[in-house]
């Protein structure tokens, strides 16, 4: 999207990272964790902890690209791997 659209840094980071939750929580909840509970209860954890990874994430994008700077795609790699421990420790241990 940057690169094609000429899209900011964090809207496409933003975009993608909600693209992704949602084939994220199917994997999770059907492979990862092998859970037992219902979509009803776990789909609403599972959008909480989504919904503060992507501020994170967009924080992260945001402020290393555009303050310290960092060139976006090496922001966005420093974001995907804190998010990635927060969304799979968090799902672990509240959602799944």
């Amino acid at each position: 999207m940057v690169r094609i659209l000429g899209a900011n840094p964090v809207f496409a980071s933003s975009c993608g990272y909600v693209i992704s939750a949602l084939l994220n929580y199917y994997l999770n909840h059907r492979l990862t964790f092998r859970s037992a509970q219902s979509h009803g209860r776990a789909l609403p954890r599972f959008a909480v902890i989504g919904a503060v990874g992507l501020l994170i994430n967009s924080t992260m994008v945001w402020a290393l690209s555009e303050r310290a700077p960092l060139p976006y795609l090496a922001a966005q790699i420093i974001a995907t791997a804190v998010v990635l421990v927060w969304n799979f420790s968090a799902n672990k241990k509240w959602t799944f």
